[in-house]
């Protein structure tokens, strides 16, 4: 069955994706030396990996159908409303693995010096080279725009790419007329050096105040994940993208997996020698033709910006203990992200037809702005920033109580969070995505502004003192636990639609102010004015939307945890524990933001915009739980 899904409203079927495997293996080797030499102590070391992926996606096999409302409902059409024709399917074909290979090498060398007593310093230094990923067979593919060249498809039909494709040196099978490069596609990045610094110092002579210090720079290896892409890619694979085909026989004729990787030089399927590939497909009323324009699709590595990623990390810190069992601790914690990677749409659907918005290059590329539907390119532009002032109160065990009591006031921009649903590395944010248009630099999708944690436990004093067993047992020998979390909610975004051919953000209606007041239970109907925002329209001229990223905060959250743990003591050294515990004890409802399923934004054109539909957290769980400690 293939996966059916109605826009902005639902889903049916497994997942395209769904069909995958994979087996990684990494060989590590390496030493550490320690040396002492009077106040310094110093380490040394260095480490090789190899890392082999081997994986394997039948990625929509199956096919996928969309239903995008042509008869101005989507729900209607998925019940045949339009003359019984998808709006859009997607078949997938083409080589299913790789045998992906890289090797890393990475050495360090750290001092921490104690100067003083009182005063320790750490100094290192540490220098990775993450080697770039290459395929056994030489199977990668890029596209570089600044080697774009196309040619006018005859009639008005838009244009072919003819030029732009470029391919790892290394192939063992070369594509005809595609030029070559190096075989990972894109430059080594040899400069990856971290330096690290960080300070202890008691100002006074004894060890109840103690300032802390630090600061480092941290590079992370590009996820293997990202390689995931490289089977999406045309020609070793497509996904044949087809406009209003019966429902009875939705999908293109795609040529079998045996067949690729597609030739440009192919004239049968490439007749303005490169795509969009015309392939055979059933005609409908709306749409009486036997052939399909398949345009290039993929996620492409940028090949002029791809670079490792990397996070500086800088902390100042004063920890007091003011009392005896009281610790008081201050510290301000922040980070800055840079190079990290996002999505770059290399043909973004501007201009309108009838069959909806296309881009400048289509049908030679796809116009679709969903990842690995269209043509994008993954480069290192995206950068983030954290700032936070976080403080606690310790009280140590002692008089049968301990205690935790701690509160971070933060903030957390970026241009890219991360996937929503935690499928995928690199996803499309909503907006304008062309190339040297990105404008999506906000709070990020998980920040909490503040956040309030409050852990304890609690030994019940021996009320009883007598001589009968029984009331020893019963009255003695109690314990309660508990943890309480208060937050702020994330922020989401509005949008104009969440469709496969454009997802722009919303404009704003001057003058309306969007915040509603009143309770969270008074508001799940509508918890923000609607009628503040309107539709955009995508065009040339950048419409698509201008109201910003994450401009609005969703519901906040709380919760508490309560035990009740009585000891039954046996012997000297065994006894029995009953333990009663409430998760979520007074049934608080935390509700979760109004947006669309597995999205960090609330669309428009979905009939639930504005509505609370789910919780964060579920309800009260009470469980009892009885265990011999000896």
């Amino acid at each position: 069955m293939p996966e059916i899904s109605v826009a902005n409203e639902f889903d049916l079927g497994a997942s395209p994706f769904a069909d995958n495997s994979g087996i990684e293996k990494t060989y590590t080797v390496g030493d550490t030396f320690s040396w002492q030499k009077g106040r310094h102590s110093l380490k040394f070391g260095m480490e090789y990996k190899h890392h082999d992926l081997n994986e394997t996606f039948n990625l929509y096999t199956r096919g996928q159908i969309f239903y995008l409302g042509f008869s101005g409902d989507p729900f209607a059409d998925f019940l045949g409303g339009e003359l019984d024709t998808a709006g859009l399917t997607i078949m997938g074909s083409g080589v299913n693995n790789r045998d992906v290979r890289a090797q890393d090498w990475s050495g360090f060398i750290n001092d921490d010096w104690r100067v003083t007593d009182r005063l320790t310093f750490t100094l290192g230094l540490r220098y990775e080279f993450f080697g770039p990923f290459t395929e056994a067979d030489g199977r990668f593919i890029g596209f570089d725009p600044s080697r774009l060249t196309t040619v006018a498809i005859p009639g008005g039909g838009g244009v072919a790419v003819t030029g732009g494709f470029v391919q790892a040196s290394n192939a063992s099978n070369p594509l005809p007329g595609v030029p070559e490069v190096q075989p990972s596609l894109v430059d080594p990045d040899k400069n990856n050096f971290a330096p690290r610094f960080g300070f202890a110092w008691r100002p006074r002579s004894d060890d109840r105040l103690v300032v802390r210090g630090g600061y480092g720079v941290y590079y992370d290896r590009a996820n293997s994940r990202l390689l995931n892409n490289q089977i999406l890619d045309f020609p070793y694979y497509t996904l044949a993208q087809a406009f209003l085909t019966p429902i009875s026989t939705p999908f293109v004729q795609v040529p079998q997996p045996s067949a690729f990787p597609l030739l440009f030089n192919n004239a049968s399927i490439f007749p303005f020698g490169g795509p969009p590939a015309i392939l055979s497909r059933a005609p409908s009323l709306l749409y009486p033709y036997s052939v399909q324009e398949v345009s290039a699709n993929g996620i492409y590595p940028d090949l002029h910006d791809f670079r490792t990623p990397y996070i500086q990390q800088f902390t100042f810190g004063i920890q007091n203990e003011f009392a005896h069992n009281w610790l008081l601790d201050l510290s301000y914690v922040g980070s800055a992200g840079r190079k990290e990677y996002r999505l770059v749409d290399q043909n973004q659907a501007v201009i309108q037809s009838a069959l909806g918005p296309v881009g400048p290059y289509y049908p030679g590329l796809s116009s679709l702005a969903v990842q690995g539907f269209g043509l994008h390119t993954m480069q290192s532009s995206s950068n983030s920033s954290y700032n936070s002032l976080q403080a606690s109160l310790t009280k140590r065990f002692s008089r049968g109580l301990q205690f935790l009591a701690s509160y971070t006031w933060s903030h957390s921009l970026d241009d890219y969070s991360g996937d929503a649903s935690g499928t995928s590395d690199v996803t499309v944010v909503p907006g304008n995505q062309a190339p040297g248009q990105l404008n999506n630099y906000a709070t990020s999708d998980f920040d909490r502004r503040n956040r309030f944690v409050f852990s304890g436990i609690y030994e019940m004093p021996k009320f009883y003192k007598g001589n009968s067993g029984f009331a020893r047992q019963a009255i003695n020998g109690w314990e309660v636990s508990s943890v309480w979390a208060w937050q702020s909610g994330t922020p989401f975004s509005v949008v104009t639609n969440d469709t496969a051919f454009v997802q722009a953000r919303a404009d704003y209606v001057p003058g309306c102010n969007p915040v509603l007041s009143g309770s969270v239970e008074s508001r799940v109907g509508e918890y923000f004015n609607v009628s503040c925002f309107k539709a955009a329209t995508a065009d040339a001229a950048g419409g698509f939307g201008n109201t910003g990223r994450n401009i609005l905060q969703g519901p906040d959250q709380k919760n508490i945890d309560i035990s009740l743990i009585k000891f039954f003591p046996i012997t000297e050294r065994t006894k029995l524990e009953f333990r009663s515990e409430f998760f979520n004890a007074f049934n608080n409802v935390s509700f979760a933001n109004p947006v669309a399923p597995n999205t960090d934004y609330a669309v428009l054109a979905s009939p639930h915009v504005g509505k609370v539909l789910q919780t964060s957290t579920g309800p009260r769980v009470i469980q009892f739980a009885l265990k011999l400690n000896f």
